[in-house]
Formats: structure tokens, C-alpha cells, sequence
């Protein structure tokens, strides 16, 4: 008889908060990587806009407050539009819970960027975990095996770890602990 290919269940909610391994995004890392490049954002094209907003001043031959409030009233604009959408993505992607939990029976994955559809793999499940480096990053993919309609056979989780509250490293050595050699956990390559 065959054996019973183990079968991956799709979740809609978060994981048990008693899970041994949970992995989140860090807030503070979110921040300074989302602030800075909102404040490189807003420095190139606050420039360009209060630029152009000085020159269009200077020609309409207008008063010096008046100057400084049509090049310095867009420019605060944007940067507090900047600001806004930093904090609302902050909380859009601190508040929606783990993107990885691990136990002895298997691996929930929050896939993607938005963690839309989270599986849960049950170690039987899983073909492989490896680590690749790309940029300035280190990408976790999780490989599955068995068909199903949440995931497809072959499929390739990806959880980017620029973001999260531990490293690779200890990822992969947290994984490899509780796959307890059902499934091969390779480290960075």
C-alpha cells in the first residue's frame, strides 16, 4: 500500500502563541529601513519641488515670506505625507502577527511580502529549507511536496529575513532542530 502523502492545511488565522519558534517582523528594523528611504525620497524630491516652487516665486516677483511659504508649504506636505504612509505601513506589517512558526510537527509559513494565504506544512511535507543571499538580504524558501490546492506541488515558500527579529542563522538552525531530520535543512549558499 502507498504511503499517505501527509496533507498541508491552509490557515486564515495566526498561529498559537505557545508555537516553540515564532518568528515577527522587528518594528525597529522596519522603521529604519522604511524612514530612511521615505527621507531620501523626500530630500530628492522635496529639493526638485521646493526648486521649482522658488523659481516660479522668484518670477511671479513675489515677497520674501511669500517665496518661503510656496517653496516650504509643499515641501513639509510631502514630507508628512511620507511620514503617514511610513506609520500606516509600520502598522500593517508589525500587527498581522508571526510570518514563521515552527514546532515538532511542522512549519506555518506566511508567504509573500503581504502574507496573503498562510500554509501550514507538516515536516513530512516539506522537501527541503534553504537559505540563498540576494543583495542585501537573505531569503528563507521553504520547498513542499505534496499536492494541494493551497499549495502547489513544488512549490517554493519565500520568507525574506531583511526585516525579522532574528537572523538567518538562527532560522535555519531553529528549523533544522525541530525538522529533526525529516526534512533537510541546508544553511546559507
Amino acid at each position: 500500500m502507498a504511503a499517505e502523502v501527509p496533507v498541508v492545511q491552509e490557515m486564515t488565522d495566526r498561529p498559537a502563541e505557545d508555537i516553540p519558534f515564532l518568528v515577527r517582523i522587528d518594528g525597529r528594523r522596519f522603521l529604519i529601513w522604511a524612514g530612511g528611504l521615505a527621507a531620501v525620497c523626500w530630500l530628492l524630491a522635496g529639493g526638485l519641488l521646493g526648486g521649482v516652487a522658488y523659481l516660479v516665486a522668484r518670477e511671479a516677483a513675489v515677497g520674501r515670506s511669500a517665496t518661503m511659504a510656496l517653496a516650504g508649504l509643499p515641501v513639509l506636505l510631502l514630507g508628512g505625507s511620507l511620514a503617514a504612509t511610513v506609520v500606516m505601513w509600520h502598522g500593517r506589517f508589525t500587527g498581522r502577527g508571526p510570518v514563521l512558526a515552527a514546532d515538532r510537527t511542522g512549519v506555518w509559513v506566511a508567504n509573500g511580502s503581504f502574507r496573503a494565504n498562510p500554509v501550514w506544512l507538516p515536516w513530512e511535507a516539506v522537501s527541503a529549507v534553504q537559505v540563498r543571499r540576494t543583495g542585501i538580504e537573505d531569503l528563507i524558501f521553504i520547498d513542499a511536496q505534496t499536492p494541494h490546492p493551497a499549495v502547489p506541488p513544488g512549490a517554493r515558500l519565500m520568507v525574506p529575513t531583511m526585516l525579522l527579529d532574528c537572523g538567518s542563522t538562527q532560522i535555519v538552525a531553529a528549523l533544522g532542530a525541530l525538522a529533526a531530520g525529516r526534512a533537510p535543512v541546508y544553511g546559507r549558499w
